[in-house]
This record gives structure tokens, C-alpha cells and sequence, in this order.
């Protein structure tokens, strides 16, 4: 799963490349409100039938046709609204164009609810290669008709059409790699619609935090800053798209077999945000010290006024740990109610911090009001598992101590360097060169520095354990060979 999310972002990041030097960001801002607004109607619909399924000890294939009826009506009533609601919403922002873009995305609601839920059944066995085809294929055929239509049309069409590629594609191979073919029925919705109520709830509350931004900055200030705002939490927020969203991916069918085997549920997810910490510390903490040549080379020298937005949203966003796997774990639990309670909670929270923050300062404002907003919805999950299992912050503290201070080495190592958190580059050659020394030295610094603190402590149990146990066979092995060849 991580393995198909890296070769994700690479193409994603050769596509935004591509992009950023054909397009206006202006561009940007306008797909994603619309996209924004799309995503808002469908969450308000989202029953959360996968996680139903996913969390079923055995479901058959009724409860699998059902959850498939449910979602095809749902796309099919909530693309009816997006498209009734198009020149409204248009007519709201003043700007015409988004109403033939929602027509499109409307569409492409109706073919991402006719996927076949079959494909889950990959997810819940553990057969991950199968799953990584199924992502990894459509979003391949999003890129390179994105890349393909940008250079043809030169307009922002090129992503909206890439997205409706994405989807048809997607809905297809779900078909072509799972034998499994739904039927229309309701005959399981008992069973089904038991859970998912709370889902639906927590689908709402998830759209009022994540698109909350985009409304805000595109309502109080104009397109072009909400491409620029876009694109810098786009990358600022890399390691949690790139690493915790796939690792969630395998975490939940894990801590679900974990649980329904006799697992106390506050050790698994203590180990779980120690192991996943162990690689969002440096990764978060990094792209903030790096901040300017990622820009320039990613997105190029007309992009550098995002530069600081990374640099200040980055570290927060590593809070988003705690949510991801806690968040989990209650699905797992049975508990989705909390999920929606702490996430509506949060949001309301959220809105007006993000607009003292624009009012008050513009982008920057809104950078350190989404970094104040990830540690605070943090708090309120690690509360909230404390008083349902035996989960305590000591526990992963304990796994995670040396990460925290290797990080720290890290950072200080870097800017002592001249490199982490330094003024932009004034060229691409500059921003490769510094982004190449800083990947090296950060990487061997923090890898240095928490594997000596592991070894100095006699071993401890934590994520240097288990990933000298994962890779000690492997070494092994490679170094016999070399011995062999050697002898020959």
C-alpha cells in the first residue's frame, strides 16, 4: 500500500509539474471549489457501507449486493442535486464556468457508484496486490490523460476530464479483477444501515473540517490564492497522504482481526502510532526544513510565495496520526458515535479559527489555524480512547522518545547545514542541489541517531525492533550471497 501511494504521488508530482507551468493558478482554485463543493454533497450522502462491510465477520454476498444498491442510489440522488445545484453555486462565487464543471463531476458520481464493492473482499483477506492494481491503474490513466489533455487544451478542463477518467477506470477494474457481480436489492439493509448511520453522520462532520479551507479562502479572498493555498497543503501534507492513508488501509482489516482474535485494543493502537510515528516524524518535520526547493522544483519559481505555508502547516499535520488510527479503532470498536461527536465538535471549532486567521492575516493566517487545528482534534481523540480501553500516552511515548529526539537532531543538524529552513533557491539548480544534500544527510542523521539511541538502550521493544526484524532476514540473506560470489 505504501509501495502503490509513492508511485502514486511520483506520478501525481509529474503531473502538478507539468500543470503548474501550462496552467494559471487560477486554474487550480477553480477545479478544486468545484471539486470542493462535489465532495461536500456527497459526504453529506456517505453511508460508510465499505467500513459495514470491513468490520462484518463474515458478510455474505446479500449484504454485498445491498451495500451496492445503497451506494448506486446514492450517487444517483446526490449527482441529481449537484447538477440542480450548479448555476446556483456559480451564480454564488460569480464565476460561470464552475457550472459546467459540476455538470461533469455529476457525472462522474454516477460511475463511481456503480463500483463493484466485491473488490473489498482484497482488502479484508490482506491480498494486497490485488488492491494495489486496483488503485494503481486508474489513477495511471488519470495522469496521463490529465498531462496529455493539458498540453491539447491548455485549460483547466484538463482536470476536470482527468477525473472523470479516473473514475470510469476505476468502476471498470473493479469489475475486471473481482469475479464477484452485485444485484439490486435491499433485502440486507437491517444488517447494514445499523452501523452506518453514524458513518453517514461522521461523513458530514469530515467535510465540514477538510473542505472547510477551501470555502473559506475561495469566499474571503479569490481563485488564484486558493491554488496557491491548494497546491502548498497539497504538499505540505504529503507524509499523511503518502503514508498514513495506505497504511490505514492495511491498519484497519489488521486491528479488526487483532480485536475479534482477543487483542486488548490500546496496545495494538499504541504500537500502531509508535511503528507509523517512527516515519511521519521525520517526513513531516523534513518537508517543512525543505519547504523552498520542494516548491521550486515541484511547482516552479512562480509558486514560491507558498513556500512558507508548508513550512508551518507540515509539522502540525503530523498530529493527524493520532486521528487516522484512533479514528480506526473506534470503527473497529463499534463506536463510529464518538467519531462523529469529536469530528463535529472539532469542526465547529475549526471554522471560526479559520476565518480570524484569513481576516487577520491572510494565507499565513490560515496556515497557523490549520497547525493550531491538528494538535487540538488530536487531544480530543487520545481522550476519547483513554476512557474506552487501556490506552495511555506513556505507553507509545516509551516506543517513541528516541524518534522525537533523532528528529530534533535532525532539524539541527540541517540548519546548521545551511539548508533546513533556509531563505527559497534562486534557481532550479540550486533547489535540486539543496533538496539532494538535504534528503541524504536528514535521512542518514535521523536513521543514525534513533537506531544509537535504540542500541544504547539494550534494545527495546518499538519500530527499530520491528524493523530490524522485518529486514534482518533479508540482510542476511543478500550477504550470504555476496559471500558465495566472493568464494566463486
Amino acid at each position: 500500500m505504501v509501495s502503490w501511494r509513492l508511485m502514486s504521488r511520483l506520478l501525481g508530482l509529474i503531473s502538478t509539474s507539468v500543470l503548474a507551468r501550462i496552467l494559471l493558478p487560477s486554474d487550480f482554485g477553480l477545479v478544486a471549489l468545484a471539486y470542493a463543493f462535489v465532495r461536500a454533497l456527497d459526504a453529506t450522502a456517505t453511508l460508510g457501507v465499505e467500513f459495514s462491510l470491513l468490520r462484518e465477520p463474515d458478510p455474505d454476498e446479500e449484504l454485498y449486493s445491498t451495500a451496492f444498491s445503497v451506494s448506486l442510489c446514492k450517487s444517483f440522488l446526490t449527482a441529481i442535486i449537484v447538477a440542480g445545484f450548479a448555476p446556483y453555486f456559480a451564480e454564488f462565487f460569480d464565476d460561470q464556468r464552475l457550472t459546467y464543471i459540476l455538470y461533469v463531476l455529476a457525472f462522474g458520481l454516477l460511475l463511481e457508484g456503480g463500483e463493484n464493492l466485491g473488490i473489498l473482499e482484497y482488502r479484508k483477506n490482506f491480498i494486497f496486490g490485488k488492491e494495489f492494481l486496483f488503485l494503481m491503474i486508474p489513477r495511471t490513466a488519470a495522469v496521463i490523460s490529465c498531462i496529455g489533455m493539458a498540453l491539447l487544451l491548455r485549460s483547466y478542463w484538463a482536470m476536470v476530464i482527468s477525473i472523470l477518467i479516473y473514475k470510469t477506470t476505476k468502476t471498470a477494474c473493479s469489475y475486471i479483477l473481482h469475479p464477484f457481480r452485485p444485484r439490486f436489492t435491499f433485502s440486507g439493509q437491517a444488517r447494514l444501515l445499523r452501523f452506518s448511520f453514524w458513518m453517514w453522520a461522521t461523513g458530514i462532520a469530515n467535510f465540514l473540517r477538510d473542505r472547510a479551507d477551501a470555502f473559506i479562502v475561495g469566499r474571503m479572498t479569490n481563485t488564484a490564492s486558493l491554488g496557491l493555498f491548494s497546491a502548498a497543503y497539497e504538499i505540505a501534507i504529503l507524509p499523511i497522504t503518502e503514508l498514513v492513508e495506505p497504511l490505514g488501509r492495511v491498519l484497519f482489516p489488521g486491528i479488526s482481526a487483532a480485536y475479534h482474535g482477543g487483542t486488548e485494543a490500546g496496545a495494538t493502537v499504541s504500537r500502531s502510532i509508535a511503528a507509523v510515528g517512527f516515519l511521519i516524524l521525520p517526513a513531516g518535520v523534513g518537508i517543512s526544513l525543505v519547504a523552498g526547493p520542494i516548491i521550486y522544483v515541484t511547482l516552479g519559481g512562480t509558486w514560491m510565495n507558498g513556500y512558507h505555508l508548508v513550512q508551518i502547516i507540515a509539522p502540525a499535520a503530523v498530529f493527524s496520526i493520532f486521528s487516522s488510527v484512533i479514528s480506526t479503532t473506534l470503527i473497529v470498536l463499534g463506536n463510529a458515535r464518538i467519531i462523529t461527536i469529536t469530528t463535529i465538535f472539532v469542526s465547529v471549532l475549526r471554522l471560526p479559527i479559520l476565518a480570524f486567521g484569513v481576516v487577520n492575516n491572510g494565507l499565513t493566517g490560515v496556515a497557523w489555524a490549520m497547525a493550531i487545528c491538528y494538535p487540538l482534534e488530536a487531544a480530543f481523540y487520545i481522550i476519547a480512547l483513554t476512557r474506552l480501553t487501556r490506552f495511555r500516552v506513556g505507553a507509545f511515548l516509551r516506543q517513541l522518545w528516541r524518534s522525537l529526539v533523532a528528529v530534533a537532531g535532525m532539524a539541527t543538524v540541517l540548519v546548521v547545514l545551511g539548508v533546513g529552513w533556509a531563505p527559497p533557491p534562486q534557481g532550479l539548480t540550486a533547489a535540486l542541489e539543496q533538496l539532494l544534500l538535504a534528503t541524504i544527510v536528514g535521512t542518514g542523521s535521523y536513521m543514525g541517531i534513533v537506531f544509537a539511541l535504540w542500541v544504547v538502550m539494550g534494545y527495546p521493544e518499538g519500530p527499530e525492533a520491528l524493523i530490524y526484524k522485518l529486514f534482518r532476514p533479508r540482510l542476511g540473506s543478500a550477504a550470504r550471497k555476496l559471500l558465495t560470489r566472493a568464494n566463486i
